[in-house]
């Protein structure tokens, strides 16, 4: 947040640049470590949990690199839960926003094996 209000207030700061780079690091990092904690309940097959996870990196972590990965954890929680309608709805969203991820390869395979 601190460094939210030095970008928003003093716009014309003679490091903004650097404030900006970390503030993006930052916020990596703790999309990173959300999806850590996600990743882990989905192997622990704690399925609402790690849906729960996903879906605040894909809701306030969506300027980070961890949103495709948050997508497909998504979509595969949705479908470990027998929601296969939402399952798609994540892997879908995956495949058409983040084209060129190694997630987005991963998504349409799972999307043609469980013939969604």
């Amino acid at each position: 947040e601190t460094l939210d209000l030095l970008i928003k207030n003093y716009p014309s700061f003679e490091k903004i640049e650097e404030a900006k780079l970390k503030r993006k690091k930052i916020r990596n990092m703790l999309a990173q470590k959300e999806l850590g904690v996600a990743d882990f309940y989905l192997k622990t097959k704690n399925y609402n949990s790690a849906l729960s996870r996903y879906l605040v990196v894909t809701k306030k972590f969506q300027d980070t690199n961890a949103v495709p990965a948050s997508l497909l954890g998504a979509g595969k929680a949705h479908l470990k839960l027998n929601n296969k309608d939402e399952g798609k709805i994540y892997l879908s969203l995956l495949i058409e926003n983040h084209k060129s991820s190694t997630e987005s390869a991963e998504a349409l395979k799972i999307i043609k094996e469980n013939e969604l």
